[in-house]
């Protein structure tokens, strides 16, 4: 097997899952409060762009302008806030248009706060305000992004990064056992190289790992008649990573119409 490349759509192929919270800049939120789930969606419209072009809705992202050299980070300083923002909960009220925005809202009240006095006792004071205005009962915004993330349950978005880096890995090896031994090298030297006890270590897919330990376990019999094929447990663990797989390709095409991941 060649060298581990790195993977030009996953910088570099190092672990990018964003640990820490978005912060807003105070007349912008992010829904989701942090980039990995932005990051992951323009990773796979990337990929999608390169391998089912004919199958992007190009008119429905014409505002992301996403090249092929495009950088995330970058990227997503310039655009977070056009795509994906929806109204901070809380603003400063700066000048007579925030003002004439803020009384023009049906969800949002106007609140006048002294500069004197401690921060703790204001704090108190607008906690106390609002309980008596909104109640305790906590009310979701009404707002909704031009571009948002549709699932219609909680997404695993480790699970995506996976499925992300294997459909890479699939795309550059083309048969499914090639990409799972591939990804597991990957994996090991990248765990190697971080160290044992680094935040930054990857978790190996369990059917990524079921798989790749069938196939070292029949390596022998795969070269010689393929009979290892025919073992009902060699056969359930491809079956597994076979799933893995179009689930992946499921939800690049999700993102490539402009869906993502569009799973239930």
């Amino acid at each position: 097997m060649p060298d581990i490349l790195p993977l030009s759509r996953t910088n570099g192929g190092h672990e990018t899952m964003a640990r820490k919270t978005f912060s807003s800049d105070y007349v912008h939120a992010l829904p989701k409060g942090r980039r990995e789930p932005y990051r992951l969606w323009f990773e796979y419209v990337k990929l999608a762009q390169s391998l089912i072009p004919e199958q992007v809705n190009h008119d429905y992202y014409a505002e992301w302008e996403v090249g092929s050299d495009a950088d995330f980070d970058e990227w997503f300083d310039r655009k977070w806030q056009s795509l994906f923002a929806i109204p901070a909960s809380v603003v400063l009220i700066a000048n007579e248009a925030d003002y004439k925005a803020a009384e023009a809202d049906a969800d949002s009240i106007i609140v006048r706060i002294s500069r004197q006095g401690t921060t703790t006792q204001k704090l108190d004071d607008l906690r106390k305000l609002l309980d008596v205005t909104f109640g305790k009962k906590q009310i979701k915004t009404t707002s909704k992004p031009k571009f948002e993330i549709t699932a219609k349950r909680n997404v695993h978005y480790p699970s995506l990064r996976h499925k992300l880096r294997f459909l890479e890995m699939f795309e550059q090896k083309m048969t499914v056992e090639e990409a799972t031994l591939y990804y597991l090298e990957w994996a090991v030297n990248w765990n190697n190289k971080v160290g044992a006890k680094s935040s930054r270590k990857t978790v190996i897919p369990k059917s990524i790992s079921r798989f790749g330990k069938a196939l070292q376990e029949h390596r022998a019999d795969l070269k010689r008649l393929g009979r290892a094929k025919k073992t009902p447990e060699y056969n359930a663990a491809r079956s597994d990573m076979v799933r893995f797989l179009k689930s992946a390709q499921k939800i690049m095409r999700n993102a490539a119409a402009g869906r993502f991941p569009g799973i239930e």
